[in-house]
């Protein structure tokens, strides 16, 4: 798993030493397309077959993940041979990968793992083949566009960029930010690889417990969605008053993980304590500058709105391990939670991304979707609404 019980992407168990020895580069810079879907971000890498060919793949770039992973069929397609993998998951093996290339570029690989399972996707759910801890571009200057839908690698200074401060952490590579947050300093890992702002059980019940006036929610809706059943546990709440130094990211939204998740589990990796992740919700409307070896970040915002992303049939979707999807509860799931999903307006759901089912759920309020279930052997119709979730 990418990190435990939070985020589903899954090298957790590599993370302790996973960036390569460092090398010396001199380029002059690349320039590749930014795809983004829900808030997550993607660009094309190279990588090399058995025959030292390259193949191109969309590869998710997440600046806290832990190890290279890629999809089971990409590896077979690509010849790529595989074995045990100690410590790993189950279902989890190594694959002989040593580099990935842009363009010009190369990139040592220092561990990369797929399923044992025949998957397109690099997990259940995923919306690309591919996906890339930010270790691995960590001897670069690493420009994250959201704005211009852009990754450069080691290009030009970001025009109005301003600076921020960034403390990236030795082995892990993971950047850490600070934000004010009721007028309260507190730790986040700089996060491209969730769609959601993650932040401690025990802050958000604070913060809720004294200001009750918050919009505040059970359960994790839209994008927000990304742990499926583990997020019947979650929280949403709507803060105001917080910024990132200079910009004001008011209102910023976020979901709750267990306390101690960061506290305890992910702040010994960090370079310092932290209490949740900022992530592509207040990503989205930035353009970000990391320089990994100088410990720099700049940032440029544009604010943008996002309307209608909670405006949806309110249920929470969960993956499951051979890639359907089932209804894990949510304030419409009624008598059909645990059904699995078949289709949704007459479009069978299988093979789809996570971030496609939700997608599918969105439109008009009072509008209704069709979704027809499979639960206890039979298959039937339901007819919900749309409304604004949260």
């Amino acid at each position: 798993m990418r990190r435990r019980g939070f985020i589903a992407c899954g090298a957790a168990f590599l993370a302790a030493g996973v960036r390569p020895a460092r090398a010396q580069y001199v380029f002059e810079g690349v320039r590749m397309p930014l795809v983004i879907e829900n808030n997550r971000i993607y660009a094309y890498f190279d990588y090399p077959d058995s025959a030292g060919k390259v193949q191109p793949l969309l590869t998710n770039i997440d600046t806290g993940g832990g190890a290279v992973i890629l999809a089971r069929k990409a590896v077979d397609a690509l010849g790529l041979t595989t074995q045990a993998l100690k410590g790993a998951p189950s279902g989890m093996l190594a694959v002989d990968l040593k580099s990935v290339r842009a363009e010009t570029m190369t990139f040592p690989v220092a561990v990369a793992a797929t399923s044992s399972a025949e998957t397109t996707a690099f997990m259940p759910g995923a919306s690309s083949p591919a996906f890339l801890p930010g270790a691995v571009l960590a001897d670069h200057i690493i420009t994250f566009d959201y704005t211009g839908k852009a990754l450069v690698i080691d290009g030009a200074p970001l025009v109005d960029g301003v600076p921020l401060v960034v403390q990236v952490s030795k082995g892990h590579a993971f950047p850490r930010v600070e934000l004010e947050i009721d007028g309260e300093r507190m730790g986040f890992l700089l996060d491209t690889g969730a769609s959601f702002t993650m932040l401690s059980q025990s802050v958000i019940d604070r913060l809720h417990a004294k200001h009750p006036e918050w919009k505040y929610l059970a359960g994790a809706y839209g994008p927000a969605n990304m742990i499926g059943k583990g997020d019947l546990a979650s929280h949403m709440l709507r803060i105001p008053n917080a910024r990132w130094e200079s910009f004001d990211l008011a209102p910023l939204d976020v979901v709750s993980r267990a306390t101690g998740t960061f506290e305890k589990w992910m702040s010994p990796m960090m370079s310092a304590p932290i209490v949740g992740s900022l992530a592509g919700n207040a990503l989205r409307n930035f353009a970000l500058r990391l320089d990994y070896r100088g410990n720099l970040l700049h940032a440029r915002y544009t604010p943008r709105p996002w309307a209608q992303e909670f405006t949806m049939v309110p249920l929470i979707v969960h993956v499951e391990r051979d890639g359907s999807f089932s209804v894990a509860g949510g304030e419409s799931a009624g008598d059909i939670a645990g059904a699995t999903i078949v289709e949704i307006d007459g479009y069978p759901v299988a093979g789809s991304s996570l971030f496609h089912v939700q997608d599918m759920l969105r439109g008009e309020p009072g509008s209704v979707h069709s979704i027809r279930i499979a639960q206890s052997g039979k298959e039937r119709i339901v007819r919900l609404p749309v409304r604004n979730v949260f």
